[in-house]
């Protein structure tokens, strides 16, 4: 009577197993690497006066704004000569003393007058969140057109002050490229009051 072959003998199986866990090592090691050049390719925004503070892409221009509400930009770097339209990123602060109002109702001024100002645009996103310890909504439109894009709105009240940070940008970068970027800045944003 023969003796069965055996398909897989020991050595094999020792070898599989190291092979396997090697991958895996470089994988997670891919991974680390990744987040930690991710982590310091972005610089620290901090206004004093208004009291926060947010990581920004280190290859984004800030613009400071002088206009009333208008706090300060992030505009991104161009990708090419045919590249015409620049992302960018805005926070500004509205005064409410005069028109107080609850987070809901903020939150449903904002989807009308965003609806009404364009005529192409629709909520695809709309969901309560916290920001850096404060009651938040995000907002996350489509708007239709020659150039499809996304506008994503994080807005918040403390006191009688609402504050937004606005992303605009093309709607496949949007997808491809700056959402992972726009989540890691919210997760940086401190604010002080």
């Amino acid at each position: 009577m023969a003796t069965p072959i055996k398909v897989l003998d020991l050595p094999f199986k020792k070898i599989a197993i190291f092979a396997a866990a090697t991958i895996g090592a470089l994988v997670i090691f891919a991974i680390v690497v990744g987040a930690i050049f991710f982590a310091i390719s972005f610089r620290t925004y901090e206004n004093k006066t208004e009291g926060f503070s947010i990581k920004y892409p280190g290859d984004w221009k800030v613009v400071e704004r002088n206009q009333p509400g208008a706090i300060v930009g992030f505009v991104s770097p161009k990708e090419g000569p045919l590249d015409t339209f620049l992302e960018n990123i805005a926070i500004t602060k509205t005064d409410l003393s005069k028109r107080p109002m609850t987070m809901k109702e903020y939150t449903d001024l904002t989807i009308k007058q965003m609806t009404a100002i364009f005529n192409n645009i629709k909520v695809v996103e709309s969901a309560d969140l916290l920001l850096s310890r404060h009651l938040a909504h995000k907002f996350v439109f489509f708007a239709a057109g020659d150039r499809p894009s996304t506008i994503v709105v994080y807005g918040f009240i403390d006191h009688e002050t609402a504050y937004n940070i606005t992303y605009v940008g093309n709607a496949k970068r949007y997808a491809q490229k700056d959402k992972p970027l726009i989540d890691f800045m919210m997760n940086t944003l401190k604010v002080m009051f």
